[in-house]
């Protein structure tokens, strides 16, 4: 079962280089994949050589993750082509309905992430800009219109995976009522279930029935009138009653990075990942210390041992993962680094 569980986990490292820790996970606990931060990149060929020299590593396809979004959210700087804020794009398209440029846009981000060993962009944000005063979300939001937001994050969605890199909507069932940052504390929302669902998950609700999401990050945030106790990532009656069950999604259930507050200050790891899994997740994201999410696998393979239903609930979800896994990341082909700010590139930008 060990090489199943370290598949659950996405972790983060410091540095430019592979270390003892990172060969470890690879090599003895599988890890499904990496999340790169700023902090993991110098320059393009640097990158590159660390994805691949990880990918060569691995016996398995290794998701090789990213914070791509545009404006402030933009893990890989200079050269790549500067984006602007998704705010902006979601005005553009209100005002031109044209998705043919959003499309290029998405295809844009995901020819220039592939070019330096990414499959995965934690991209496009779906959360509806319903509070001005979020401190998180903002203008890294299309639209306060949910229609909007919908139509954008189709658009780009499409560019992405004309490239062969993944989507990754968030965050389930929608960030942007919020008043604090789940960075730093757990943020409650009491909004009314009839208008959370008009308006928060009807972009989740649209792009599943359209079948345009094979991963989906969920919202370190409570909602009071769907789970009195648990924060959407923790929550089985939203991961599994609502979102399996009504809206029929079938495909990858993330978390966000389990370092953050509104969930760290409550859990150890461990718990979070277990409780997780157990309310419907599939890969949890550790965005730091290697030795930590070791240790992690670890006391996962003990409760394995221990639980016949978590056993189960981890294999179901690892037959969802191989099945993504195998669907999109079949196509390995990798574009020139000329690519990365060209001149096509930044003409397009420079439309909206």
């Amino acid at each position: 079962m060990k090489h199943l569980i370290g598949e659950h986990i996405v972790g983060g490292f410091d540095g430019v280089t592979i270390t003892a820790q990172l060969h470890l996970l690879v090599q003895k606990y599988h890890l499904g994949g990496f999340i790169f931060f700023r902090r993991n990149i110098e320059n393009t060929d640097q990158v590159l050589e660390l994805t691949q020299s990880l990918q060569e590593k691995s016996e398995n396809i290794l998701w090789m993750g990213v914070d791509q979004e545009g404006g402030r959210v933009f893990r890989l700087g200079e050269p790549f082509t500067t984006i602007p804020t998704m705010a902006i794009v979601g005005e553009y398209y209100r005002r031109t309905k044209n998705k043919k440029v959003l499309f290029q846009l998405g295809k844009l981000l995901g020819t220039e992430l592939k070019a330096v060993g990414f499959n995965w962009d934690y991209a496009p944000v779906v959360d509806v800009h319903s509070n001005p005063q979020n401190p998180i979300i903002g203008d890294r939001s299309f639209s306060p219109d949910p229609h909007v937001v919908t139509q954008c994050a189709e658009a780009v969605i499409k560019g992405l995976h004309s490239v062969g890199v993944v989507s990754c909507i968030k965050h389930f069932p929608g960030h942007g009522e919020t008043a604090v940052d789940s960075h730093l504390k757990l943020p409650v929302v009491k909004s009314p279930g009839r208008l959370l669902w008009k308006r928060d998950v009807f972009p989740f609700r649209e792009l599943i029935k359209k079948h345009r999401v094979p991963t989906l990050m969920t919202a370190h945030v409570k909602y009071m009138e769907f789970d009195k106790q648990n924060c959407a990532t923790l929550s089985k009656p939203i991961l599994t009653r609502i979102l399996r069950g009504r809206l029929g999604y079938k495909n990858l259930i993330v978390s966000d990075d389990l370092f953050m507050k509104a969930i760290a200050d409550r859990y150890s790891l461990a718990d979070a990942c277990e409780q997780f899994f157990m309310a419907g997740g599939d890969i949890a994201l550790i965005c730091k210390e290697p030795e930590l999410q070791i240790e992690v696998i670890e006391q996962l393979e003990k409760s394995v041992s221990k639980s016949k239903a978590f056993e189960k609930k981890l294999t179901e979800s690892y037959s969802r993962i191989k099945r993504i896994k195998k669907h999109y990341l079949k196509n390995q082909s990798r574009p020139s680094l000329e690519v990365i700010g060209c001149v096509a590139h930044k003409e397009i930008a420079n439309i909206f």
